[in-house]
């Protein structure tokens, strides 16, 4: 069962007064927006994707600087995007963390058994302490407002690090 409306739900078509550049296709448990045309691609989705994959790149290549374009991307490419709010706690000290977490936007504070340490702004990477040597958390990491934040999960890092350190053993991460 697919139903397959003109999407009326988004102003654009009433906006400018012609036929919608899209369908909304709707199957049991899934919807789908589905664009017609390159050129409707190019104008309503291509702009937000190049505008938050440059947001990205720009952060990752801030704090990996040692790596190149194509390994930026590549690492982008096992991350997961993630908002968060004022007052989300990102790492809290003392337990593991599954994920590096690169601040793309905003601003932390870090604290340890409660005392204020320091506030931190984007771009900044947190959960290295955990990821690379398997320690518990040294500290805790807050956002003090909205943030945006990269997570790299440990599991694909190290898979990735592993495939491209294969030819110098010497700069693999410990397993």
């Amino acid at each position: 069962d697919i139903q397959r409306s003109v999407g009326s739900w988004f102003p654009y078509p009433m906006a400018l007064d012609t036929a919608a550049p899209y369908d909304l296709v709707a199957t049991p448990g899934s919807t789908f927006l589905v664009i017609r045309g390159t050129l409707n691609f190019k104008r309503l989705v291509q702009p937000v994707i190049k505008h938050s994959t440059v947001d990205y790149v720009g952060a990752l290549t801030s704090v990996f600087k040692e790596l190149s374009h194509h390994e930026i991307v590549r690492l982008l490419a096992i991350s997961n995007i993630e908002d968060a709010r004022k007052d989300h706690m990102v790492i809290r000290e003392g337990h593991m963390s599954s994920s590096l977490a690169l601040m793309v936007r905003g601003n932390c504070m870090m604290t340890k058994s409660g005392s204020r340490l320091s506030v931190v702004a984007s771009p900044h990477l947190f959960g290295q302490v955990s990821i690379y040597h398997d320690l518990p958390n040294p500290v805790s990491v807050r956002t003090t407002a909205p943030a945006k934040f990269i997570l790299i999960p440990k599991r694909e890092l190290l898979s990735l690090v592993q495939v491209h350190c294969c030819f110098c053993a010497e700069f693999c991460l410990p397993r």
